[in-house]
């Protein structure tokens, strides 16, 4: 899964295309699925059932069933406060991305790796790996990175129907923004691996990104958005 600055990046994303800030809470639900991370002895059907998936989810078949979920979750809570469906709705578009991201860009990365010969242990290293040194990146190079960590720290948690509660949200919530002061002490080295150009086949360095860059998280980004202003109109 994508790591929770790329849910931000989206977030911010989509700001700049519809020319309108977002209600603070929408920024909350953004994050809000992973929140599941923080309640003790969670198994993989858990997450699913947070984030809206089915078994086989990379499939093309399961991503036009989670749109059509997220639909009617979305018509669901129409009718609540503005804070409540903001919430909702982040949520939401965090699960679409979800899905997307399995199969634009985790099994891509899979099936790549797997051609050399490295088994799912070693693909998934060298995954979290990226992931982790991008989600830096992306923190380090946005100007808006440090409003949306205050956003974050200052908003009242809230839950998601019976399936996370306020208190999880709340400590997901902590978790990300701890990670994100951690960001801001990265080395002047760490903040421009982005503009690193490593040649497919050369060994991975250490805190390069090698497959999952930032300049490829920013066309899946925006290529996703054009796909949901397609598939939810009036929504973003």
């Amino acid at each position: 899964m994508p790591l929770p600055m790329v849910h931000m990046l989206l977030a911010k994303k989509i700001e700049e295309k519809s020319q309108q800030r977002h209600n603070d809470y929408f920024l909350l639900g953004s994050i809000a699925p992973d929140s599941i991370h923080t309640r003790p002895g969670t198994n993989r059907a858990d997450k699913h059932r947070t984030h809206m998936f089915e078994s086989g989810h990379g499939t093309e078949y399961t991503i036009k069933r989670n749109r059509q979920c997220v639909k009617n979750v979305i018509e669901e809570f129409r009718h609540h406060d503005e804070n409540y469906r903001e919430f909702v709705k982040g949520y939401c578009i965090h699960t679409i991305l979800d899905i997307m991201w399995i199969n634009k860009i985790f099994n891509v990365l899979e099936s790549t790796l797997r051609s050399g010969g490295l088994n799912f242990n070693d693909i998934r290293t060298i995954y979290y790996h990226e992931t982790n040194i991008c989600d830096g990146i992306i923190y380090n190079c946005s100007s808006w990175a440090s409003e949306y960590k205050n956003v974050l720290k200052d908003i009242d948690p809230v839950g998601f129907k019976d399936i996370l509660t306020k208190d999880e949200v709340g400590l997901w919530r902590d978790g990300i923004v701890s990670k994100m002061d951690k960001y801001e002490n990265f080395s002047g080295e760490e903040k421009c691996f982005y503009k690193s150009n490593v040649p497919i086949g050369q060994d991975i360095c250490l805190g390069e990104p090698h497959y999952i860059t930032y300049e490829v998280i920013l066309k899946f980004i925006n290529e996703f958005i054009d796909s949901l202003c397609n598939y939810f109109p009036g929504e973003v």
